[in-house]
C-alpha cells in the first residue's frame, strides 16, 4: 500500500493532523506497526528520519518505548544505504554525524530514547547497546559513561547486559524473546581492554558509591572492568613479575597491595634498582614465590571517606566478592593500625584503672589525691568521647551528605 501511495505521488511527509495541528508523520506511524519494509519505502522517498510528532518523539523514540529492537537497529544501522551526504563527506561520517543526534535527541519531556527504552520496560536489556555502541556515542566525551550510569539508576539488571553486550546480535534479542536464560559470560574484552582508562577519565568514587547503593551487580562489572593489566615501560629491561612472593598470613584472601597514583609498571633508564613500590607489591623470592597476576585500579581516589562509609553501609555482599575491595580494606587496615592498637591500648588502661578503683575503693581508703585523679581521669573520659562525637559529626557533615550523615548517626 505504501508502495502504490507513493507511486501515485503521495508524499511522505503528509501530515496527520488533529484539530488542524501536527500529530504525526508516515514515517511515525510505520514504526508504530514495526514495518520495517514500510519505513525502507519512506527514506527511498526522501522521508525525514529526524521529523517529530506532537509530542516531539522521533521514529526512534518510538522504537525505544514499544520494544521495537529490529526497527532501531535498521534506524541507526541499516539506514546508511539512503543517505546523499552533499558537503563531499563519506555516507560513514554521515551516518554517525545524524545518528549521534538521532540517539541524544530529546522529546517534548526531555527524555532521549534510551531512557524511553529503559523506562518503558518493553526494550529487550541485551539489546540496549544498539544505543550506546561506539559508532554512536563518543567515549572521549563521556556519553558511554553517563549512558551506562543513566541505565544504572532506573534498571539495574539491564546495566549488566548493556556493559557485557559490545556489539549488536540479534540472536541474543531473538533467545531473550523467547525466554531462553543467557549465559553473558565475562565482560567483553573490547571493553575491558580498550575502554577502561577512557571510563576512568569520566567516573568518579561517588559515582561508584552510587552504583554500590542502588545497582551492586553493576557496580561490581564497573569495578571489574576498571581493574586492568598496567602498562609496561619497558617490557624488555623491566616486564611484569610473573612470580612473587606474596604473604600467606592473609585475613581473607592471599594478596599483596599498595596504593599509589602510578597506573603503570614504570621504567628509567637512568637507575639501577626498581622503585620501592614494585618489591613492596611482587617482592621477588625465587625459593617461595608464586605465580601472580598485576592489575592496577584505574579509578583515581578510591580511598576516601563516602567510598569507606558506603561499604560499611551496604546491604549487598557481592562487592566484596572482589579483590581490589579486599586490597582496599587490607591498606586500610595497615594505615590505621597503629592507631587502632594506641586508641585500644588507652581504653583498656583507662577501663582497668576505673574498675579497680571502683572494686577497691570500698576496702581501702585511697588518699585525696589518688581520689582527685580518678575522678580527673573519669571526666576526661567522658570530654574525649564528647569531643570525638562532635568532631566525627562535624567531619561526617563536611565530607558526606547530610543524608549519609544521619544513616551512620542511626547504625
Amino acid at each position: 500500500i505504501v508502495r502504490l501511495l507513493v507511486e501515485n505521488r503521495a508524499s511522505p511527509e503528509s501530515e496527520a493532523t488533529v484539530d488542524a495541528k501536527l500529530h504525526y508523520y508516515p514515517i511515525h506511524d510505520a514504526v508504530w506497526f514495526n514495518q520495517i519494509k514500510s519505513v525502507k519505502m519512506l527514506l527511498q522517498k526522501k522521508a525525514k528520519v529526524h521529523a517529530e510528532n506532537n509530542d516531539k518523539n522521533t521514529a526512534l523514540h518510538l522504537a525505544a518505548m514499544l520494544g521495537h529492537d529490529d526497527m532501531v537497529e535498521f534506524l541507526l544501522y541499516e539506514r546508511t544505504t539512503f543517505l546523499k551526504m552533499k558537503d563531499g563527506t563519506s555516507k560513514k561520517d554521515g551516518a554517525k554525524r545524524e545518528n549521534k543526534l538521532l540517539v541524544t535527541s530529546t522529546n517534548k519531556e526531555g527524555k532521549d530514547a534510551l531512557q524511553l527504552a529503559v523506562e518503558k520496560g518493553q526494550f529487550s536489556a541485551f539489546r540496549l547497546n544498539l544505543f550506546t555502541n561506539a559508532q554512536l556515542l563518543d567515549i572521549e566525551s563521556g556519553d558511554r559513561a553517563e549512558a551506562f550510569l543513566q541505565v544504572a539508576r532506573n534498571c539495574p539488571d539491564a546495566a549488566t547486559a548493556l556493559l557485557r553486550s559490545e556489539y549488536p546480535d540479534s540472536k541474543h534479542a531473538r533467545n531473550f524473546a523467547d525466554g531462553i536464560q543467557l549465559d553473558v559470560g565475562n565482560l567483553a574484552p573490547e571493553l575491558e581492554v580498550f575502554d577502561a582508562e577512557k571510563y576512568a577519565t569520566f567516573l568518579r568514587v561517588k559515582k561508584l558509591c552510587e552504583l554500590i547503593e542502588v545497582a551492586p551487580q553493576s557496580a561490581v562489572d564497573l569495578l571489574d572492568m576498571l581493574t586492568a593489566k598496567p602498562k609496561e615501560g619497558n617490557k624488555f629491561h623491566r616486564p611484569l613479575p610473573v612470580r612473587a612472593n606474596i604473604p600467606v598470613d592473609q585475613e581473607a584472601c592471599r594478596l599483596s597491595c599498595v596504593y599509589i597514583t602510578e597506573m603503570e609498571w614504570t621504567w628509567n633508564a637512568s637507575e639501577t634498582r626498581p622503585p620501592a613500590w614494585q618489591d613492596q607489591l611482587a617482592p621477588p623470592d625465587p625459593k617461595k614465590s608464586q605465580e601472580v597476576m598485576v592489575k592496577v585500579l584505574l579509578l583515581p581516589g578510591v580511598l576516601n571517606c563516602e567510598m569507606v562509609h558506603c561499604l560499611a553501609a551496604t546491604k549487598d555482599q557481592r562487592i566484596f566478592t572482589k579483590l581490589v575491595i579486599h586490597a582496599l580494606l587490607k591498606h586500610l587496615w595497615q594505615a590505621f593500625r597503629p592507631m587502632f592498637l594506641i586508641d585500644l591500648g588507652h581504653q583498656i588502661l583507662a577501663n582497668a584503672v576505673i574498675c579497680w578503683w571502683i572494686w577497691g575503693s570500698g576496702q581501702v581508703e585511697s588518699p585525696k589525691i589518688l581520689r582527685c585523679a580518678l575522678w580527673g581521669l573519669l571526666a576526661s573520659e567522658g570530654v574525649s568521647e564528647c569531643f570525638t562525637f562532635v568532631w566525627t559529626l562535624a567531619h561526617g557533615y563536611k565530607r558526606l551528605s547530610l543524608t549519609l550523615l544521619l544513616r551512620w548517626v542511626k547504625r
